[in-house]
């Protein structure tokens, strides 16, 4: 199998390429201009690594009929709403990888988020009318428009593709980020710093992934050959704010939490269900305990790693 990641060197992406894919050609295309574009020190052999931008590069010519195209290239972050190149990635990218992969006859995974959610109360599940309660952030809004822009080039070409829409991500990853929930809150608890908390965000339910679990389930529509035309969601559970806190003191011990005053850009508690993806044969392994444990031990290390150079 030959595979291609766009954005393979991002959070998502080096966790993706350090996983074990026995006979497959893997090439990462990414924009190593963009800072936190990391390749980590034990990246695996065999790797070909482009440096493009996916708006711009001549994708199609990287293409072979049969490929599979794991596509992360992605603004995400904090900082994404206030991003120029928000919309151009998120949507424009991602229409631009979809037109290529139908002109190569080759199979597209995008990744989504569950943020397209973020207005929906109670049970959610692919079926679920985003019209009644589209998103509003910006961030949440360019996935909802780059999943349409999927489907808007399918309806035209011979594009077999599937959706992940994922949980917000936690866990260790060569390419370690902090801008997601959890693993800012064990940025903040390696440093000695109070847990940033919304005050309004604090009972509210939201669904969660394990980074792991997110690779299980690239790797269960890429082997399983799910490429039809569907939107399966990915979570490994659905936690409050305040599930996430107890579970880090019953983890880290003792910990100080800072509850912010801000406006409500999502006010909605939502249970999201991942049954479509685990009737298809994945089944989510990740623990919310082992995984906030695992990414305080990465922190600590590199932490430490740092001090011995100064």
């Amino acid at each position: 199998m030959r595979v291609i990641v766009t954005g393979g060197l991002g959070y998502v992406g080096a966790r993706v390429l350090h996983g074990d894919w026995p006979e497959t050609e893997r090439i990462v295309i990414d924009d190593r201009s963009v800072p936190g574009a990391v390749i980590d020190a034990s990246w695996p052999a065999g790797i070909q690594v482009v440096d493009a931008d996916v708006c711009v590069d001549d994708l199609q010519a990287r293409l072979r009929p049969g490929n599979t195209v794991i596509h992360l290239a992605a603004v995400t972050g904090a900082d994404a709403a206030a991003s120029p190149r928000l919309m151009r990635v998120n949507v424009e990218g991602t229409a631009r990888v979809a037109r290529a992969c139908a002109a190569a006859s080759a199979r597209l995974l995008f990744l989504s988020s569950t943020s397209v959610y973020e207005h929906c109360e109670g049970k959610v599940d692919e079926t679920t009318d985003l019209a009644a309660c589209p998103p509003t952030s910006a961030y949440a809004c360019s996935k909802a428009a780059a999943e349409r822009a999927v489907l808007d080039v399918a309806s035209t070409a011979p594009l077999r593709f599937a959706i992940l829409r994922c949980g917000t991500m936690y866990g260790p990853s060569p390419a370690l980020r902090t801008h997601t929930a959890i693993n800012k809150f064990c940025w903040q608890r390696s440093g000695g710093q109070p847990l940033t908390v919304w005050r309004t965000a604090l009972l509210q339910r939201r669904p969660y992934l394990a980074l792991d679990d997110a690779v299980l389930a690239i790797r269960c529509v890429c082997e399983g050959d799910l490429f039809n035309h569907e939107v399966f969601n990915v979570v490994t559970e659905t936690l409050s704010v305040s599930d996430v806190i107890e579970t880090m003191r019953s983890v880290a011990g003792p910990l100080d939490v800072e509850l912010v005053d801000a406006p409500a850009a999502n006010t909605a508690s939502q249970d999201v269900s991942a049954a479509r993806l685990q009737r298809a044969g994945w089944h989510g392994r990740g623990n919310l305990s082992d995984g906030i444990r695992a990414t305080l031990d990465r922190m600590a290390i590199a932490a430490h790693a740092g001090s011995s150079h100064v």
